[in-house]
């Protein structure tokens, strides 16, 4: 991993040196080579040479790649069509009589003039990748990677999946974990109808049952990069299913795979483009590919498939290359209802709906994808709402496996999505956001001294300090910016209503406020306040259920009768739905086969977002600003696994300098320096506690001998007592002076604080 190792004790230091004050800090790329030459000057000078092999390095560009963080050694830079995002070698440019794309009815440009480049041209718009196969070569010489790696085959239950009544912590309690059989080829038989047929002899595998199965989950979301124009990048993520949730979303253990190139979102067709070379890596992996392993001797056979995609709506729709959510005939991929139903009952009469055959519409898309005219894929597409991706190639890839974030579907949609994709909000607005701007605001339930009201039992609460806060101006402004504070509105809901709603005699009146005379437009639902608190009532008890760390499918069923119940009570009276309101019908299913909501909700991957949205860029079109934003994921990785990479005989300075970058102040949130510092410790504490605490004059009573416990069970060989006791022999354990009181710690980079912290109200 790192060639420098090879090197002399005081080069290697300087290579550190000089990389780490570039990359962490402010030294420009001429201020770190003038370092790295002039010191390189005084070793000699002190030594009388320089060592001559490996030969010191005297470039920046030379010592980064001595310390292995040249990253374009890991990522593919490919040159594509500005238009239709086609595929170009280096060498098929180099032989073009034009500069026009051969695809017909194409009018992009393949290269342009570059009088710099040997050849006088350069791609006109690149498209950056980074293997998988590499980037899991890189994962799994790392010794926590490996650690954390969860065997499939040491998971499985021997008596079956999970009963009704057993708790699902994590994916790997769902069907679809590791069901993935192997030694499979998906063909189009004669007949028109799709198979995956067997190609190998003997018996069938699954990925649960080979040494090293790997699940994959992928995500593909797009986020802007730039302030004040339109550009939209796509962050295409894939996590490692094997890994604890602890670690799973960790930003060291996510595959970047690609940032597709703006400034829009691609069709559906320039997307087919981009993605075939992860197609061919995951045809690759699926067939099974031999690596490296920490802690074994021989490289191991490793089989890989991703067993579930987790994207918001428009997102998901594109993998699945299924109709938009507001298609007239086909608006859900699980069921057949017409978008008509939505509004009705039948849209959520579960027991009767009439769920799609996956065959069936994997069938439609390789026939659109076989249609020669137009004409013929628009018929297809009218009937099934299906058309092509390159991902329905791949053996075991079946619907089933996408799942309907519960992030966007119960809690609110993307503002960004509605403008990206021209739609109207309410196509894909959340459940939480729907009720609350659709009958509370628009509906005109609340006038302003109830807002007034509202807003001050809201600023009343005091919220842990590990979590978000809702807005303080609630009644001049009446939504929510983030999927956390609808997430926290939905939680408190039920009691601000009522505290709002409540009479004189504390019971909830039925009559709504007056509707104010200059109203846009009336709202056309039933206005009986009873009513509407109990639909609320309902959702916020659906959410508490559903959105819970562990759940059993009884609970699951539980959580989804209430939801249910929201749901037909909202059109009893009236109120107008969503299609979010019908994809959450199918809940159940998702929950059975990918566990519970943590393990498929997208705050992680929008975390990655906001993460590249604040990495520095040029502003370059065409692909530029897309491959600084990989660069500096690879980058990170890369110094991380370059710091663990040190063997432990490795010379104290370089020990020393490791510790300091990893244990510098993280006040300079955002940089590097801070994401060292948060994965490189598990626990951060304040650095000073001047005064001891007298945990005799603590509110809570039972503090001293609930410590007193834990301090015999965790060190069970030493003699502990009270401070009354008088034998001599004993370690006395003092009320007064033997605990310091945290005013917060940090935890995976989360600050939580303490209840008894009385510098900041927030707290």
């Amino acid at each position: 991993l790192c060639p420098a190792l090879n090197e002399e004790i005081p080069i290697r230091l300087l290579y550190l040196q000089v990389v780490l004050g570039q990359v962490c800090g402010l030294a420009t790329v001429k201020q770190s080579e003038l370092r790295l030459t002039d010191t390189l000057d005084i070793i000699e000078a002190c030594n009388g040479s320089l060592p001559r092999y490996p030969k010191p390095a005297r470039s920046l560009a030379t010592a980064k790649r001595r310390l292995g963080l040249n990253v374009d050694d890991f990522i593919i830079k490919r040159p594509i069509c500005t238009v239709c995002f086609k595929f170009y070698s280096l060498d098929a440019i180099s032989k073009l009589d034009s500069p026009n794309c051969l695809v017909r009815n194409c009018k992009g440009k393949v290269w342009v003039i570059d009088k710099d480049s040997a050849a006088g041209r350069a791609p006109a718009k690149i498209h950056c990748y980074v293997s998988l196969r590499k980037s899991l070569q890189r994962f799994f010489l790392r010794a926590d990677f490996v650690k954390n790696f969860q065997s499939m085959s040491a998971r499985a239950r021997a008596d079956g999946p999970l009963q009704d009544h057993e708790y699902m912590h994590d994916f790997c309690d769902g069907l679809a974990y590791g069901r993935t059989e192997l030694g499979l080829e998906r063909l189009k038989l004669a007949d028109g109808t799709v198979a995956d047929v067997q190609i190998r002899r003997g018996p069938t595998h699954t990925l649960m049952s080979v040494d090293i199965g790997c699940s994959m989950t992928i995500n593909v979301d797009w986020f802007g990069i730039i302030k004040g124009r339109h550009h939209s990048t796509g962050g295409m993520y894939i996590t490692f299913n094997n890994l604890d949730r602890s670690v799973r979303y960790l930003q060291h253990n996510v595959h970047l795979a690609m940032n597709i190139p703006g400034p829009k979102e691609p069709s559906l067709e320039q997307l087919n483009h981009l993605i075939e070379p992860l197609y061919e890596e995951m045809n690759e992996l699926y067939g099974g590919v031999r690596l490296p392993v920490h802690g074994r001797e021989e490289p191991a056979a490793l089989f890989g498939a991703i067993e579930m995609r987790s994207c918001d709506l428009p997102g998901s729709r594109k993998f699945e290359a299924f109709a938009a959510h507001g298609h007239k005939h086909n608006p859900c991929f699980f069921c057949c209802i017409e978008y008509d139903e939505i509004n009705d009952a039948a849209g959520y009469d579960v027991e009767n709906f009439v769920l799609r055959d996956e065959w069936v519409q994997i069938k439609a898309a390789f026939a659109s994808c076989d249609a020669r005219t137009a004409k013929a894929k628009k018929e297809i597409f009218t009937e099934f709402g299906q058309r092509w991706s390159k991902f329905f190639e791949l053996a075991g890839w079946k619907m089933s496996g996408c799942a309907i974030d519960y992030m966007h579907n119960f809690y609110r949609e993307c503002q960004v999505l509605c403008r990206r994709h021209n739609l109207d909000a309410s196509f894909v607005v959340g459940i939480t956001k729907d009720m609350f701007m659709g009958m509370l605001v628009d509906g005109y339930l609340l006038d302003k001294p109830l807002w007034r009201k509202l807003e001050a039992t809201v600023n009343s609460i005091q919220w842990p300090s590990g979590i978000g806060r809702l807005p303080s101006n609630l009644a001049d402004h009446h939504n929510f910016a983030k999927a956390d504070q609808w997430r926290r509105w939905v939680n408190i809901q039920p009691t601000i209503l009522y505290i709002v709603w409540r009479d004189a005699s504390d019971h909830i009146r039925s009559e709504p406020p007056d509707i104010p005379g200059n109203a846009s437009s009336k709202p056309t639902f039933l206005q009986n306040l009873r009513e509407i608190y109990e639909v609320f009532l309902f959702a916020s008890i659906a959410e508490r259920i559903l959105a819970s760390k562990t759940i059993s499918m009884e609970e699951v069923e539980r959580g989804h009768r209430y939801l249910r119940q929201c749901c037909t009570e909202m059109l009893r009276l009236g109120v107008h739905m969503v299609p979010n309101h019908h994809l959450a019908m199918h809940y159940p299913d998702i929950f059975r086969l990918l566990g519970p909501v943590y393990a498929w909700w997208l705050y992680a991957h929008e975390r990655f977002n906001g993460m590249q949205e604040k990495v520095p860029h040029n502003g370059k079109a065409n692909g530029e600003m897309e491959l600084t934003l990989t660069r500096w994921w690879v980058l990170r990785q890369r110094l991380l696994e370059l710091l663990a990479s040190f063997p432990a005989d490795s010379n104290p300075k370089e020990h020393a300098l490791i510790t300091r970058i990893l244990s510098e102040n993280k006040r300079a949130a955002g940089t590097l320096r801070a994401h060292l510092g948060t994965t490189g410790t598990s626990l951060m504490v304040p650095r000073r506690i001047k005064k001891a605490t007298n945990l005799r004059a603590l509110p809570h009573k039972n503090i001293y001998p609930l410590l007193l416990d834990f301090l015999h069970t965790v060190y069970p060989n030493l003699s502990i007592a009270n401070e009354m006791n008088l034998d001599p022999s004993c370690i006395t354990f003092s009320s007064r002076q033997s605990v310091k009181i945290f005013p917060m710690v940090v935890n995976e980079g989360t600050r939580f604080g303490s209840v008894m912290d009385k510098h900041s109200s927030a707290d």
